[in-house]
């Protein structure tokens, strides 16, 4: 199933409209990782999983995803040894 994101609609609305009240599991899983990866001390590591969690937080539109990471040079997303 395909649908085109509504700036009006919050992420509740469409998983009513489109999952019959059945929650997402991403915007969890997102808030989750990045719990940890700030726990860590890590986060600015991971732009993907810092930009999805403020995207389904409703901080940044989606669309700002992909100029997020192009600016993010080579190497970003390695964990350091130990963690």
């Amino acid at each position: 199933m395909f649908f085109f994101p509504s700036p009006r609609k919050s992420l509740s609305d469409l998983e009513a409209e489109l999952l019959g009240g059945q929650k997402l599991q991403g915007p969890m899983t997102a808030r989750e990782v990045c719990s940890k990866l700030e726990a860590d001390g890590v986060l600015e590591r991971f732009p993907l999983f810092a930009t999805v969690d403020m995207i389904c937080q409703g901080k940044m539109r989606p669309e700002e995803l992909v100029p997020v990471l192009r600016r993010q040079p080579r190497g970003y997303g390695e964990l350091p040894k130990g963690i």
